[in-house]
């Protein structure tokens, strides 16, 4: 389904800046438009979904 390689893969999933991301893959060339997208997409979700959920589960446990 898509061409992309062990570098493509290892990037989209580690952690760090996403500058800092994409000068890495820019170094070993990988796909860095994969990779950002990947960072986006991670970023968008720790704080669309993970951050309410736990501010919600926190109020919860502060008024028991």
């Amino acid at each position: 389904m898509f061409q992309t390689d062990n570098y493509d893969w290892i990037l989209c999933l580690a952690t760090g800046g996403m500058d800092l991301i994409r000068i890495i893959a820019h170094e070993v060339g990988a796909g860095i438009s994969t990779i950002t997208i990947y960072q986006v997409f991670r970023v968008l979700y720790i704080y669309l979904l993970i951050k309410p959920f736990l501010t919600f589960v926190l109020k919860l446990y502060q008024n028991k």
